[in-house]
């Protein structure tokens, strides 16, 4: 499990009747529990806080974010202590969820829980990988839920109640559960825009996705863990010919993807380390697992200055190496 801390700002709700504050909070996932009818003043106040940080949640807007965080409530899940008025809030950041719980002076408690996101992903799949990284580049918590692939899990009931083809990643976040890596983070995006993943004009959306999709598209599905079991155990492929299917269309694809950075280069494109601008994006994050995938199967990677350049780039940043498979609870060697 993942966490990030944050906080909150001045309340914008005062005055609201407690119904509707805790309407305003379910309806963005946030639980309130036991409110003893002698505290509701004092939870309406924490409430307050509360709502008004779930709405910032998207934003991570630098000043306020900063101002949040020194008022000392919760973001994205993650406590930070604070002494209040209302009681002493204790912190909770190594629990399954952010709980915050307080007491008044006659001793009856209230409590509230902000419900984080859950991700159910593999180590080793490229496609779970992917949106760890946006969820480490956002700086948002999660919990990690493995389902392992070679196991057969995703096959598995529970497994298909939450995802209707048996893949993995699954995200489960504001109330929704969301398949397919790039629908995921494109979701991300567009509820948690900061910072942002796709560039801000639409031709450089385009061109980003473009990228993203001769990863996704073209590479991934001819590589991934069950064609590679299909051309093994059903059609009785050897594995030195698996191994070479492999290598041959990851290697057609990365070249395919180091003509492309040429190509935007070429139409004006300022180089930059990255695959895109000054920043990694989407394109990035398809990226670096697929080359993390190339390296295990020893696919030829000469010949592709950029593309590499733009892996190396990227895995100097904390929030790659976070979420490489070697950081997995669920990894072994």
């Amino acid at each position: 499990m993942f966490h990030h801390g944050g906080g909150c700002k001045e309340g914008a709700h005062d005055g609201a009747p407690l119904g509707e504050q805790l309407a305003l909070a379910e309806a963005h996932g946030v639980v309130f529990q036991r409110v003893p009818e002698d505290l509701q003043d004092v939870a309406l106040g924490a409430l307050d806080a509360l709502v008004d940080l779930v709405a910032l949640e998207t934003l991570g807007l630098g000043d306020d974010v900063a101002q949040a965080a020194g008022n000392g409530f919760v973001k994205g899940g993650v406590l930070a202590g604070v002494d209040a008025d209302v009681g002493k809030f204790q912190n909770h950041g190594g629990s399954r969820r952010g709980n915050v719980s307080g007491r008044g002076s006659n001793g009856n408690g209230f409590g509230f829980i902000l419900a984080g996101m859950k991700l159910y992903n593999y180590c080793r799949s490229s496609a779970s990988f992917r949106v760890r990284i946006a969820l480490h580049l956002k700086g948002l918590p999660f919990d990690y839920l493995p389902v392992h692939l070679v196991r057969g899990e995703q096959l598995q009931d529970d497994h298909r109640a939450l995802s209707a083809d048996g893949l993995v990643p699954v995200l489960e976040v504001d109330g929704h559960t969301l398949t397919q890596s790039m629908a995921i983070i494109e979701y991300l995006d567009e509820t948690r825009p900061t910072p942002p993943l796709l560039p801000a004009s639409a031709l450089g959306r385009a061109q980003v996705r473009a990228l993203a999709q001769t990863i996704a598209c073209e590479i991934h599905p001819l590589n991934n863990l069950r064609v590679l079991k299909y051309l093994r155990h059903t059609l009785e492929c050897a594995e030195e010919e698996k191994t070479t299917w492999y290598r041959h269309w990851v290697r057609q694809g990365l070249l395919a993807f180091e003509r492309q950075l040429e190509v935007l280069h070429a139409q004006g494109l300022r180089p930059t380390a990255f695959c895109y601008g000054d920043a990694p994006t989407l394109a990035d994050c398809l990226l670096v697992p697929q080359i993390f995938n190339a390296r295990r199967f020893d696919t030829d990677l000469s010949g592709l200055p950029l593309t590499m350049a733009a892996f190396d780039a990227c895995m100097a940043l904390p929030a790659f190496d976070a979420a490489q498979p070697s950081r997995c609870p669920d990894f072994t060697p």
